[in-house]
C-alpha cells in the first residue's frame, strides 16, 4: 500500500485498539475483522474502527451502516439469524429461491460479523451469538431489526414451496436445502405461532400458506415423512407440529368467541 506511514499501524493506533476492545475477545476479533475485511483499504477502515463507540453494538451497527444494501440484504441477513442449523451458500439460495450470487451480493460488508466461505457448498456461520442477540432485539438494532416471528413465518413458506413439488427420483428429498425444509419446516411455524402478535394468526391461515399446506397434505406428504424416518427426527417434528396445531385451534377458539 503506497503512501501510507509506517509503521502501520502505529503503535498509538494498536495501543487505542487494545483500550477500546477492553479485554473481550469477540470485539477485538470483530474490530479486526471490520478493518480487514476488503470492502476497502484498512487504513482508511481503522479509523472508522478507532473513532466508534466502545462496545459491541456500536460496532455492528457500524458494520451494518457500512455494508451495501442490495435488494436481498434483509432477507439473507434475516434468515440466517433464524436458522436452526446453518446452511450452505449454494443450500441458502435453494431455499431462498435466489442464486448463490445473489446470496454473495447480499453479504458483501458483512464479512467481519459473519463467517463467508469461499466454497459456495461450505456453510455460513456467525463468528459470535451476540450478533443474533443484537439483531433480534429492537431496542439494541433500532432498524436493522430482525422481527422473529415474521422471519420464521416467512421461512415456513420457502420450506413449503421447496417440498411441496415430489422428488423426481427416489421415495425421499434429498439435498441440503430440501433436507433442512423438510426437517424444519414445523419447528418455524411453532416459532411463528408461539412468538407471534395475533395479527399473525390471519396471516398463517392466508391463501399462500394454506396452498402450501394443501400441497405437501396432497402431492408430497409421503415423501416428507420418508425424508425424516431416515434422518431419525421423525418424533421431534411431529412434536413440534403437534403444539403448533393446539396453538392454532386456541387461537381459533378465543378469536371465535
Amino acid at each position: 500500500m503506497r503512501n501510507i506511514p509506517r509503521p502501520w499501524p502505529s503503535s498509538s493506533d494498536l495501543e487505542a485498539l487494545v483500550k477500546k476492545a477492553s479485554g473481550s475477545f469477540i470485539f477485538a476479533l470483530t474490530l479486526m475483522n471490520f478493518v480487514n475485511d476488503r470492502s476497502d483499504f484498512p487504513h482508511r477502515k481503522l479509523p472508522m474502527a478507532l473513532t466508534a463507540d466502545a462496545g459491541l453494538d456500536p460496532l455492528y451497527t457500524q458494520v451494518l451502516s457500512a455494508a451495501p444494501r442490495g435488494c436481498h440484504f434483509e432477507q439473507v441477513i434475516g434468515t440466517i439469524m433464524v436458522l436452526e442449523s446453518p446452511l450452505s451458500v449454494t443450500s441458502l439460495g435453494h431455499l431462498l429461491q435466489i442464486e448463490a450470487a445473489d446470496i454473495l451480493q447480499a453479504l458483501l460488508g458483512v464479512q467481519s460479523i459473519l463467517m463467508i466461505p469461499g466454497d459456495d457448498n461450505q456453510h455460513i456461520r456467525l463468528f459470535h451469538t451476540s450478533l443474533r442477540d443484537f439483531l433480534m432485539k429492537q431496542s439494541r438494532s433500532k432498524h436493522y431489526f430482525v422481527d422473529p416471528p415474521t422471519r420464521h413465518l416467512f421461512i415456513v413458506t420457502k420450506c413449503l414451496d421447496l417440498i411441496g413439488v415430489p422428488p423426481k427420483d427416489g421415495l425421499c428429498f434429498s439435498g441440503e436445502a430440501q433436507e433442512y425444509a423438510c426437517a424444519y419446516w414445523c419447528h418455524h411455524l411453532e416459532q411463528a405461532v408461539t412468538e407471534g402478535r395475533d395479527n399473525l394468526f390471519n396471516a398463517l391461515m392466508s391463501g399462500s400458506l394454506m396452498t402450501c399446506l394443501t400441497n405437501l397434505a396432497s402431492q408430497s406428504f409421503e415423501f416428507w415423512f420418508n425424508t425424516l424416518l431416515l434422518g431419525e427426527t421423525l418424533e421431534s417434528r411431529l412434536d413440534a407440529l403437534g403444539l403448533v396445531l393446539l396453538s392454532l385451534k386456541v387461537r381459533f377458539i378465543f378469536l371465535k368467541y
